[in-house]
């Protein structure tokens, strides 16, 4: 006889709340892909079941249940054999209920400061679950109140705030990039890419801002006004800052290639 077990349940809307009919089906839907898409990292074995149930506040709640299959009967006695504790049920539910953590730990963090360099990103931020992967995550789970919930087996919960839409990171490393300057300023400038770095940086638009620091301001300045009155292709190397699914939103310049 098979047997399951609560993984966690994620709050999606309120009782009270009126919804159309297809509104509330395009909810479901999502909160479940994120549900899945928060636990595919770790390919488990056993069946996901989702139960909808509402508490006595009226908040309506996805539990998430694992059940395991019949081909797995085997595991137990193999376990038992070598004097393990710990079914492969158990193991699977304690593995998803600290990703679901860590996905609320990054979430946190990721509200908490917009802009990151992406060595402090991996230093605070678990590396198991990626930046992007976690505002996407949070945009599938939030409710109304633009945060998201997770209610535990043990009975707490806890919550994160969704982080605003443009977050950002910037890339450790540097790329060399070509592309066409125009509307320079004295600290940055509007250039259109070209198809090669489009692809290279994972641009959505060819037109991207380039901005750099000084002390070499003026100089840069200088050097992509001439190309904007030329209509001349420059070379550069620079860092790259995409936004909350990967793409680029703007470059750091850093050097102009000879």
């Amino acid at each position: 006889m098979t047997h399951s077990k609560a993984l966690f349940s994620v709050h999606f809307c309120q009782s009270s709340q009126e919804l159309l009919l297809d509104d509330y089906r395009h909810l479901l839907d999502r909160v479940e892909s994120g549900i899945q898409k928060l636990l595919k990292p770790l390919r488990l074995m056993s069946s996901v079941r989702f139960v909808r149930c509402v508490d006595a506040t009226g908040k309506e709640w996805m539990d998430v249940h694992l059940q395991e299959g019949s081909q797995l009967s085997f595991v137990r006695e193999l376990e038992a054999s070598i004097d393990s504790t710990l079914d492969l049920l158990d193991i699977e539910v304690g593995a998803a209920a600290s990703v679901a953590r860590q996905a609320l730990h990054t979430l946190r963090e990721l509200q908490f400061r917009k802009t990151w360099n992406s060595r402090d990103l991996l230093n605070l931020v678990d590396r198991r679950i990626k930046s992007s992967e976690a505002a996407s995550l949070g945009r599938d789970l939030e409710t109304e109140d633009h945060k998201v919930s997770i209610r535990f087996s043990q009975g707490h919960i806890s919550n994160a705030p969704v982080p605003h839409r443009r977050f950002s990171a910037l890339c450790l490393d540097s790329v060399e990039l070509s592309f066409r300057p125009s509307h320079v300023g004295v600290d940055r400038a509007f250039v259109s890419l070209a198809n090669t770095a489009m692809k290279q940086i994972n641009a959505k638009a060819r037109r991207i801002e380039v901005s750099w620091h000084e002390p070499a301001g003026h100089s840069i300045s200088d050097r992509l006004f001439e190309s904007t009155r030329t209509q001349t292709w420059i070379t550069a190397r620079c860092k790259v800052v995409v936004n909350s699914t990967g793409a680029a939103k703007a470059l750091l310049l850093e050097t102009l290639m000879e």
